[in-house]
């Protein structure tokens, strides 16, 4: 690898980090295209989760206080079944109809949030959702994770519907990585391997991801709700078109052939 491509990677995980440990999601965004693009594996995969996994790890200390222990509970349980499901699922369907299924799922959660928000006065009117409903959510979160390793959009989105605050929610979902990100990180390892390059990258780019969770914690005291609910719907907008424009792309290739 070049210089100029590891400080490409390592800029691309400043910002990511940054996004992440602010508001509690967005590292995919930013960093899965460009690992993709560099990579074109699941090695891409592999380093983000890894990340994923160490940002969640190393912010749950600062933001523990934050969490309803009972609502986590129930949405981690829902999150490592639905981790389970999602891996099997990925591993057994033509991986083009899982990104269509994704990128519908991501449009429908976009468009209500959209709308949510339109109609939302940002007052915290908390509507606490049943326990069944909450691992119902963690399901469908931990799908997305097993599928393409994005569990935090549905589960964050949903939170905001029910009006859970910006620290309600960025918390909850990074603890909530904790757990979903272990387990994806785990069936890597026992079922495919991470291969020693990718460790060994994912320490050398340790110090840009430090500085942007640093900064990022800072933001995270600054962001409004207003803000944070727009930040939100633009990552789930980027996550849309993202998953489009490579579904277009493979689609076009097939085509020409």
């Amino acid at each position: 690898m070049s210089i100029e491509t590891f400080f490409l990677i390592g800029t691309v995980v400043f910002c990511a980090s940054c996004l992440q440990s602010a508001t509690g999601l967005g590292y995919g965004v930013i960093a899965g295209p460009v690992f993709l693009f560099i990579f074109n594996s699941d090695e891409a995969l592999q380093l983000s989760a890894l990340h994923n996994l160490a940002i969640a790890i190393i912010l749950t200390s600062l933001i523990y206080k934050d969490i309803d222990r009972k609502f986590l509970k129930n949405l981690i349980i829902g999150g490592l079944l639905g981790t389970l499901i999602g891996f099997v699922i990925q591993i057994l369907v033509d991986i083009n109809f899982l990104k269509i299924f994704a990128t519908l799922v991501i449009f429908f959660v976009a468009v209500s949030l959209f709308q949510n928000t339109s109609k939302k006065k940002y007052k915290n009117f908390k509507k606490f959702p049943t326990f069944l409903e909450i691992k119902i959510v963690g399901i469908i979160a931990g799908i997305m994770g097993g599928i393409l390793a994005i569990p935090g959009p549905i589960a964050a989105a949903w939170m905001s519907f029910k009006g859970f605050s910006k620290k309600e929610i960025r918390a909850s979902v990074i603890i909530f990585f904790v757990f979903v990100y272990g387990t994806i990180v785990s069936l890597y390892i026992v079922v495919t391997g991470i291969p020693a390059n990718i460790l060994y990258l994912s320490l050398e780019l340790s110090p840009f991801l430090a500085i942007g969770l640093i900064i990022g914690t800072f933001l995270s005291k600054i962001i409004s709700e207003k803000l944070f609910q727009y930040i939100l719907l633009s990552i789930l907008i980027l996550i849309f078109f993202s998953l489009l424009s490579n579904l277009l792309k493979h689609n076009f290739k097939y085509l020409i052939q």
